[in-house]
């Protein structure tokens, strides 16, 4: 309960006390980004880690580029208890602080950060994998990693849950099928930039009808440049995925809409953003099957219209709590005080979207609306507080918070609430 600044100064109080500290560690959780740290220099990690031995559980320290070998690699013969480490962008750690940690935490080490890490190699990542067999999180974001260690990470880390690439642009689907066929308890997978990426391998359901890779709930492929439409049908198993995010995804067209409506309908958030080549076609599938739809980002798509987002908040009204249509400058928001009883048909996308909140009154869920630079919006991206459609925005209790963003209270009956939580 005492502070950790405070559990050091009860060693100064006698030589009783001094000893109590000293066999049960002065930290369990080291944190660089802890306020109560007010100074935490090379010098004081030194100090606190030597004292803390027999306790240390814990070690966070994400950006702290003075971190030298020097200073880490003494210590880490001692980590006998540590189970989550974070080293990402100390970015004078290499291949032989991974060798140091893969020799003395192999048997309590579950989750390591090491997102940016410059001097690591592929070398340092195969001895993480051969021995610490026990990872359930790995972060290996900006690492120049190839094929080669990208494998072990499937042959050797079957208790993942968590896997975090970003920007790993060497990796093919060489390694990643086997990290997609092999890690079988994934439940979050990102593949972040993996822009060589085509298309995904997952494990095939056995003769009881179970799938090794039912358990990912979350996928992110956001800037799979290559990615294909026939992913789709590889995601037909993935009976517990929520979310899947497919932005920049540039060569995915309405008939991947059209394959996930059917293959993962089940899904409650779905990212589209910089999906250009996505028209009405592929909106109105995604609206007549996702049922459970919570949010939905079409930023940027500037080949949808009114008419399918209208069908949108028509068949989702129960569900669809966030709406994201940022820079669709081919939706005319804004409207003029002669059409602001418009009818649905006539083509003003600001006025048909009210309508279609108001038709379903306070069973509507949307309570999130960005719009930002839509058409009709000002020099900043927001909307005038006279013009016509803020104004029927304010009646629905909608207040623009920022430029364009437009959100009220939730609005959540019971039956939504449950199937969130």
């Amino acid at each position: 309960f005492l502070q950790v600044t405070t559990r050091v100064q009860c060693q100064l109080v006698c030589k009783a006390w001094r000893f109590v500290i000293r066999d049960w560690g002065v930290a369990q959780r080291v944190d660089i980004n802890d306020p109560s740290f007010r100074n935490f220099t090379r010098s004081f990690f030194r100090g606190i880690v030597a004292h803390s031995y027999s306790s240390l559980h814990s070690l966070f320290l994400n950006d702290f580029r003075e971190l030298t070998k020097e200073d880490f690699h003494p210590a880490i013969p001692h980590l006998r208890k540590l189970r989550s480490l974070d080293i990402s962008r100390c970015v004078q750690l290499d291949d032989s602080t991974l060798k140091l940690l893969a020799e003395h935490t192999n048997k309590t080490l579950k989750v390591l950060y090491m997102k940016g890490l410059g001097k690591v190699t592929d070398d340092g990542l195969i001895s993480i994998c051969q021995s610490c067999i026990s990872l359930e999180v790995l972060e290996i974001s900006n690492i120049p990693i190839t094929d080669r260690s990208g494998a072990f990470i499937g042959h050797n880390l079957k208790k993942l849950r968590a896997l975090y690439m970003r920007d790993n642009f060497l990796l093919t689907n060489a390694s990643i099928d086997v990290i997609t066929e092999k890690c079988t308890q994934l439940a979050q997978l990102t593949l972040w930039g993996s822009t060589r990426l085509r298309g995904l391998s997952f494990e095939q359901p056995n003769l009881l009808g179970s799938v090794g890779c039912g358990k990912l709930v979350l996928l992110n492929l956001w800037g799979c440049h290559s990615l294909l439409d026939e992913v789709a049908d590889s995601l037909c198993c993935m009976r517990n995925l929520r979310s899947l995010i497919v932005s920049e995804c540039h060569r995915l067209t309405d008939a991947f809409l059209t394959g996930i409506s059917r293959s993962v309908p089940q899904l409650h958030h779905l990212s589209l953003r910089y999906c250009k080549r996505v028209t009405d076609v592929g909106i109105n599938a995604i609206a007549g099957s996702m049922r459970n739809l919570y949010s939905l980002d079409l930023s940027f798509c500037t080949r949808i219209t009114s008419s399918s987002l209208i069908n949108l908040v028509d068949l989702r009204y129960r569900t669809l709590f966030e709406l994201r249509l940022r820079h669709c400058t081919q939706l005319d928001i804004a409207a003029s005080p002669s059409q602001i009883h418009s009818i649905r048909n006539r083509g003003d996308a600001g006025q048909a979207l009210l309508g279609a909140v108001r038709s379903h009154g306070n069973e509507n869920c949307l309570s999130v609306l960005d719009i930002h630079n839509c058409g009709g919006a000002t020099i900043e991206g927001g909307f005038s507080p006279d013009c016509p459609f803020t104004d029927g925005m304010r009646g629905l209790l909608f207040e623009q918070k920022l430029p364009g963003f437009f959100s009220r209270p939730a609005r959540w009956d019971a039956s939504v609430q449950h199937w969130l939580v």
